[in-house]
C-alpha cells in the first residue's frame, strides 16, 4: 500500500553547481522573500510511503513500513538527493526481506517446535522535515526494529541538505570561523548531559564521558527552529532500554547561521 504527503516551499532558483555531495547518508514550510531576478519556481518535498507484509505458509512474519522524501521543483540538485533517498530504502528493503525474513522464519520454526507462540517481527523507517528553508533542508529518520516480544532496535540520524547543490550540508560549516569547533561542541554535550543525569532525566553508562566522542556523528545530525539535534546510536552513552540519546544545542553555539532563519 502506497500512499503520499508533500509540503511546498516557494523560492528562487538559481544556477547549480555540479558537485556531487559525499553520500554518507517537523514537517512544515514557509515563505522566504528574495530580491534576485529569478522566476520563482515551486519546491516540493513529496512523502512517499510503502507498508509491506511478508508471510511464511500464510502466517504474517515481517512487517515493515517506509517512507522516504522526494524532491520535485529543484532540478539536478533535488536528483542528487532523490537518489540517495532511494538507494537507502532499497538497502532498508533488501536487508528486512533477505537477512530478517530469514531469521524470522527460523524463529517462527522454532517456536512450533517447542510449542509456543510466535509474534509476528516488525520495522519501520520513516522521516520527517525538521527544518525547510530556501537554503536548506533538515530530514529527520528513524529506524525501528521489533523482533517478536524483544525490546526494541532503534536507530536515528538527520540529514542537512544544500538545497542548491544537492549535496550534504556538513555541522562543521555551522562553526566556520570557530577554530577547534568539535572540541567546542564535545564540551557542551557534556555539560548538557551531566546536567541531564543530575536532574535524573537521562541514565547513563560509565564511561559516557568518553563515549560522547568516540560516537559523535560528524555527519548525521538535524537542523530545527529550536537549534542542532544531536542523536548518538542506541546503547553508546545510555542503556538500550533508553532508546536513542538526542540533545539538543541552541543555535547560538554555532557560529555560521545566515542559511537558517532566526527563531521568531
Amino acid at each position: 500500500m502506497k500512499v503520499n504527503k508533500k509540503i511546498s516551499f516557494s523560492v528562487p532558483i538559481p544556477a547549480f553547481r555540479h558537485r556531487m555531495g559525499k553520500e554518507n547518508w517537523r514537517r512544515g514550510g514557509f515563505f522566504m522573500e528574495h530580491t534576485d531576478h529569478t522566476a520563482p519556481q515551486s519546491i516540493e518535498v513529496l512523502w512517499q510511503e510503502d507498508t509491506r507484509i511478508l508471510t511464511l505458509e500464510g502466517e504474517p512474519v515481517l512487517e515493515y513500513h517506509v517512507s522516504w522524501p522526494e524532491l520535485r521543483g529543484t532540478g539536478r540538485s533535488g536528483t542528487k538527493i532523490n537518489r540517495y533517498y532511494r538507494r537507502l530504502i532499497k538497502s532498508w528493503r533488501q536487508r528486512w526481506e533477505r537477512e530478517v525474513y530469514w531469521k524470522a522464519c527460523l524463529n517462527l520454526a522454532t517456536l512450533r517446535a517447542n510449542s509456543h507462540p510466535f509474534v509476528s517481527w516488525k520495522g519501520s523507517l520513516r522521516g520527517e522535515v525538521t527544518l525547510f528553508t530556501e537554503h536548506l533542508l533538515s530530514i529527520r529518520m528513524t529506524g525501528q526494529e521489533i523482533r517478536g516480544n524483544r525490546p526494541p532496535n532503534q536507530v536515528r540520524w538527520g540529514d542537512v541538505w544544500d538545497i542548491q547543490e544537492g549535496a550534504p550540508y556538513p555541522i562543521h560549516a555551522l562553526y566556520c570561523s570557530c577554530h577547534r569547533w568539535k572540541q567546542k561542541l564535545i564540551s557542551q554535550l557534556k555539560k548538557l548531559a551531566a546536567d541531564q543525569q543530575a536532574s535524573a532525566s537521562r541514565f547513563l553508562l560509565p564511561g559516557w564521558e568518553h563515549g560522547l566522542q568516540t560516537f559523535f556523528p560528524k555527519e548525521d545530525y538535524c537542523l530545527t527552529a529550536q537549534g542542532i539535534e544531536i542523536a548518538y546510536p542506541q546503547g553508546s552513552i545510555s542503556p538500550m532500554a533508553e532508546g536513542t540519546p538526542v540533545f539538543q544545542l541552541p543555535l547560538s553555539c554555532a557560529s555560521e547561521t545566515q542559511k537558517i532563519p532566526p527563531k521568531k
